[in-house]
């Protein structure tokens, strides 16, 4: 008890000045010596948190109040960045594996965005907020901590929103600002149930930056939140999407950052429109970044006397297989050749009864801890 009323008292600390914006614009194609760069990475939507005035000026006739406040200060927008990262870390894993993303009307500035809607997620958090403050804490005890726009509180931990994003529980929650009823399905996101940390700081800050580049060969895109500018505490602050690293020309390592703020240009100097849609930070920079594992799905036919194995997503897209083994009627595991390329033979040898089991490692679809599954499947005739 006394630990948890201690960790709320952290939360209830921050200061609004933690959430302003962290890293240096760059070109994702042209700023590095060496780069890598997740798939789908140039068709991930660019989503706006920055207000507009129409918008501001639509809910405030729509509540019969001022409840809004337009400010045209660069950096004073409506502070849902978590949830604009939780929303675009679901958009990668639906184009990964052949979800069709819809469009919704942006909570922020009342325009069109496409993927999944980030105000959604936010008005789940919240709710989560009353019955577990911890998991789901927001700042906002001063008015001065509060979202300089709405006036709402703050959401402030990713790990909340990870929760959410792997929610299999249905629900139905109306939006007390626009009277929208948003349903919850069991399978309204891409995610497979789970979740976990390659990087906290409260917990571990060795080796940050390798965890950070072997987690993106891993588990694709990472969900992070930023440390608080020279200081470290229980919480960091803004939470874009980090899709690859590159290398500076003085050899040190970045990694390279989807931000929230429009689909702007490096050059593009932050105003009331928005900031640049990408940002490149050090690894001293990240608190915190969290993954959401996928399985392989493994297909297994009958080939003569043996069994031809693939390795595919669930859109059926083959897998860039790093290395794979078999196990033969004994339990022991055998390297297959990957020179085959896309079906990998068994002989006939290890196979007995009608399944298979295999262990399979493959970018983006690697277990939590950097391992590979270990998959049982049934051998089909075709």
């Amino acid at each position: 008890m006394r630990r948890t009323l201690f960790l709320l008292g952290m939360v209830l600390a921050l200061s609004s000045s933690a959430w302003a914006l962290i890293g240096i614009p760059c070109d994702p194609e042209r700023d590095f010596t060496e780069v890598v760069l997740l798939d789908h990475w140039k068709q991930l939507p660019h989503k706006n948190q920055e207000e507009s005035k129409a918008r501001v000026d639509e809910v405030n006739a729509k509540l019969g109040r001022a409840a809004w406040k337009y400010d045209p200060t660069p950096n004073h927008s409506v502070y849902e960045c978590l949830s604009y990262g939780a929303s675009t870390i679901a958009d990668w894993w639906a184009l990964e594996i052949g979800w069709k993303l819809d469009s919704y009307k942006s909570y922020a500035h009342g325009g069109t965005e496409h993927g999944f809607n980030p105000r959604k997620l936010e008005v789940r958090y919240r709710q989560r907020t009353k019955g577990n403050p911890l998991h789901y804490a927001q700042v906002g005890l001063k008015a001065g901590d509060r979202c300089p726009i709405t006036g709402e509180w703050v959401p402030i931990r990713p790990s909340g929103y990870a929760r959410l994003l792997v929610e299999r529980e249905p629900d139905s929650i109306v939006d007390k600002v626009d009277g929208i009823t948003h349903v919850y399905k069991s399978i309204d996101y891409p995610m497979e149930g789970e979740w976990y940390w390659v990087v906290s700081k409260n917990h571990d800050k060795k080796g940050v930056e390798e965890k950070l580049k072997q987690a993106l060969a891993d588990h694709g895109p990472l969900y992070v939140q930023y440390e608080m500018p020279n200081k470290h505490l229980l919480f960091g602050t803004h939470g874009p999407v980090v899709i690859g690293w590159g290398k500076l020309a003085n050899g040190s390592t970045v990694f390279i950052c989807h931000d929230s703020y429009g689909n702007f240009d490096k050059t593009h100097k932050q105003d009331d429109q928005g900031a640049n849609a990408y940002r490149y930070v050090t690894a001293s920079e990240i608190d915190e970044a969290i993954v959401f594992p996928h399985r392989p799905v493994v297909q297994a036919v009958r080939a003569g006397e043996g069994v031809r194995v693939a390795f595919r997503n669930r859109a059926g897209k083959p897998l860039r297989v790093r290395k794979a083994r078999y196990l033969d009627a004994a339990g022991k595991e055998h390297e297959m050749d990957l020179a085959q390329r896309g079906a990998y033979l068994i002989p006939a040898g290890a196979v007995k009864g009608a399944t298979v089991t295999v262990v399979v490692e493959a970018d983006y679809y690697m277990a939590k801890g950097g391992k590979g599954y270990r998959i049982t499947v049934p051998i089909s005739s075709r």
